[in-house]
């Protein structure tokens, strides 16, 4: 199961960012402007936006293996359609309908961590699957362009190619997943299958909403980094395949911070001194990308991945954590955090093109998204620290 959900992952990565290497060829060939660009790699965080509280509602009800699976579908259905697009509006169409599955996987992958696995290895096992989505996102965004520019000659290939990669991902979940592994939630107590008191569970949570804004503000903001690094990078005078090259070792440090961080969190039984600690570190790796050159652009890269990409597996087990979310309540509750990475990285993602198209700058935009990543601070301090040193579960 963890096998699979690793590759599952690793297929969502890879139709999920292969939009961004390529959308210097996209804006060439379809002749759009750099806010319509931003709406376009936005389109990846749609289904976050939208969906991400019923999707973790409908995985609820019909359980994580029905609900991945529905997932697999949308994505690499959307990932293969994106392959025969002949314009802007039908290719944004295509990557929100990727994004409506990825959505979906993002509040569903966690809940098999909670059917298989006990509280203290949690996190180390959020860590191990998501892996795969940062190796996914790796080589997508270093392999991209090389296949179109040198293999392939055609952008719309490489997502076919990709597509076709989720959907062999999809079709194994489809056929070996299996039910749980009778570790039920500890606490014994299921909420009635009803979404209505579902979302009045999840609503009534004050750490649901403090982590929802961590997601708006420096997850969001880090979506928009990403979207926009390999345009950044080329507006500094690289060639689209090396900044795409550089783009990748993000990846990197995102995989050290998956498989590290939740374990040194998990042996500590802490979460929230990481989280002090790496979101400003995160504002000072925008900054010297931003502006130096050298050895340092390489480290300041790989430490955006390694500063932010932790969240999306403490995100899981907070919400896992929480006292107040039983079973039958955390997926609308993952999903509801969920959806902050969709509202943040939808307008972050729209604002860097819209602050580009209006003063020509890539690095002005930039510093906004510096100043958005560190407003995240005010909602970390009051929330709860659910770790198992301090938690009350």
């Amino acid at each position: 199961m963890l096998g699979m959900a690793w590759y599952l992952h690793f297929s969502n990565a890879l139709v999920l960012f292969s939009i961004a290497p390529l959308i210097g060829l996209i804006i060439q060939e379809f002749s759009i402007s750099f806010f319509e660009a931003g709406l376009l790699l936005g389109s990846i965080t749609f289904g976050t936006l939208f969906l991400s509280i019923l999707a973790g509602s409908i995985s609820d009800k019909i359980g994580a293996r029905r609900a991945i699976a529905i997932a697999g579908i949308l994505s690499s259905s959307g990932a293969l359609l994106r392959g025969i697009s002949f314009g802007f509006l039908d290719l944004l169409i295509f990557s929100t309908m990727v994004s409506v599955g990825t959505a979906i996987a993002f509040v569903s992958l966690p809940k098999m961590t909670r059917e298989w696995f006990p509280q203290r290895q949690r996190a180390s096992t959020n860590g191990v699957w998501n892996s795969g989505f940062n190796i996914g996102a790796l080589f997508t965004f270093a392999a991209s362009v090389p296949l179109t520019v040198g293999v392939l000659g055609n952008w719309r290939l490489v997502f076919i190619i990709y597509g076709v990669v989720s959907l062999i991902a999809t079709l194994l979940w489809i056929s070996l997943s299996r039910g749980n592994a009778g570790r039920a939630d500890e606490t014994g107590i299921v909420a009635p299958r009803n979404t209505a008191y579902r979302l009045r569970q999840v609503a009534k949570s004050k750490d649901v909403w403090l982590f929802f804004l961590i997601f708006v503000f420096f997850m969001g903001s880090h979506m928009a980094v990403l979207s926009w690094l390999p345009a950044l990078l080329q507006s500094r005078g690289m060639v689209a395949q090396t900044a795409g090259i550089v783009t990748s070792v993000v990846w990197i440090g995102s995989m050290a911070s998956s498989l590290i961080i939740p374990r040194l969190s998990d042996r500590i039984g802490l979460r929230k001194p990481f989280m002090f600690f790496f979101i400003p570190s995160y504002g000072f790796s925008v900054y010297a990308i931003t502006l130096l050159d050298g050895p340092i652009l390489f480290v300041a890269v790989a430490n955006l991945g390694f500063s932010a990409s932790y969240l999306m597996v403490f995100a899981p087990t907070i919400s896992q954590e929480l006292p107040e979310m039983d079973v039958g309540s955390y997926g609308t509750a993952m999903g509801s955090i969920i959806a902050g990475y969709g509202v943040g990285g939808t307008v972050f993602s729209l604002l860097v093109g819209l602050v580009r198209d209006t003063t020509g700058s890539m690095h002005i935009a930039m510093f906004v998204l510096i100043a958005s990543t560190q407003l995240a601070l005010l909602a970390l301090i009051p929330l709860r620290e659910t770790g198992w040193r301090d938690s009350s579960t």
